[in-house]
């Protein structure tokens, strides 16, 4: 039975989240001026020159606008992101924009429009310029793209959007347990199902953002074994892994990248007391979901969380899923430092 607080609280957790959904956020606005004059009034009007027109010579530069979607942005429509450039152009004393370069939304580049331009002050000559609509602009470039009468231009990518790093290699460090049943020995002291786990990888991803990696993981842990009558013991405990994987990876705006990957390798476990070491091998599968946060173009830190699931045919070691088959299973979480080239 619910009580009148709880249906409050609920009727505030609605409302609050359909506020929020409905506001969104807007697409933000970097510029980089070499060079300013006084505002110029809100509103006034700025011509805009398109990817194909034709800039006057006497135009003179005030830097650079670009307004990209920093993986929230809603209201983010063509119109929408040439008047958030227009209305910086405004500020910096300029009355013409050049928009050089346009990223079309797509399932790879999200769903807002994001341009990058030239901020302008116009000279006579420009301010007579008649500038061709976008969307007729847009189909005589591609009618004479495809004719061959002109070169397609070279469309310069934004310096302020990181450029995806094909190759990551990360090195990893934390905490290991073991959630599969085990089999404690009699003299036994100590949880072996606690432990430190590394891990290392090198992944490939394509621009889809699809790829392919090698992935390294060893788990070690111990626990007392009293069994010798004048001393105790210390069993060591460890299990490597080593797999390729298929990788998953989607970027979030400038600093954020999430990861997914499954593979299917070889696993070895090994036990060793007083010198003595024996060890197994059977082949395991697991499963990784991580999250990078990128410090600059080739640095970025990270957190994942994975399982895997080894399993040893017709072998008996301490760490037993059933009575037949010998075999482990770990769930890890580790954090460490990715190199991105």
């Amino acid at each position: 039975m619910h009580t009148p607080f709880f249906r409050s609280a609920a009727h505030l957790t609605v409302a609050l989240f359909l506020l929020l959904s409905s506001v969104g956020c807007a697409p933000k606005v970097y510029t980089m001026l070499q060079k300013s004059y006084p505002a110029r009034p809100a509103g006034s009007d700025v011509q805009v020159f398109y990817l194909n027109d034709s800039v006057p010579s006497d135009v003179e530069v005030l830097g650079r606008v670009e307004v990209r979607d920093e993986g929230t942005a809603t209201n983010c429509g063509y119109t929408s992101v040439v008047q958030l450039a227009k209305e910086a152009t405004n500020r910096a004393g300029g009355d013409g924009l050049h928009i050089t370069w346009h990223l079309i939304p797509s399932l790879r580049n999200g769903s807002c429009h994001q341009i990058a331009g030239d901020m302008l002050r116009l000279g006579d000559s420009a301010r007579r310029f008649v500038t061709t609509p976008y969307e007729t602009s847009t189909a005589a470039r591609s009618s004479s793209i495809a004719s061959g009468t002109v070169a397609q231009p070279q469309i310069p990518t934004p310096d302020l959007t990181p450029e995806r790093m094909p190759f990551t290699v990360a090195v990893n460090a934390g905490y290991g347990r073991v959630i599969s049943r085990m089999e404690m020995m009699d003299g036994m002291s100590g949880n072996p199902r606690n432990g430190l786990n590394i891990n290392a990888v090198m992944q490939w991803t394509s621009r889809i953002g699809m790829g392919a990696g090698l992935r390294y993981s060893g788990y070690f842990s111990g626990t007392d074994y009293g069994q010798y009558p004048l001393q105790d013991e210390r069993l060591k405990l460890h299990v490597h892994y080593i797999a390729p994987e298929l990788v998953l990876r989607q970027q979030a705006g400038k600093r954020w990248d999430f990861h997914e990957t499954i593979g299917f390798g070889y696993a070895t476990y090994g036990e060793s007391i007083r010198g003595i070491t024996a060890s197994i091998n059977g082949f395991g599968t697991h499963v990784n979901i991580g999250a990078d946060y990128r410090l600059s173009k080739h640095i970025a830190l990270g957190l994942a969380v994975a399982t895997i699931r080894t399993v040893y045919p017709n072998q008996e070691i301490i760490v037993v899923d059933d009575n037949t088959t010998a075999g482990i299973t770990l769930l890890t979480i580790s954090g460490g430092l990715r190199i991105l080239f």
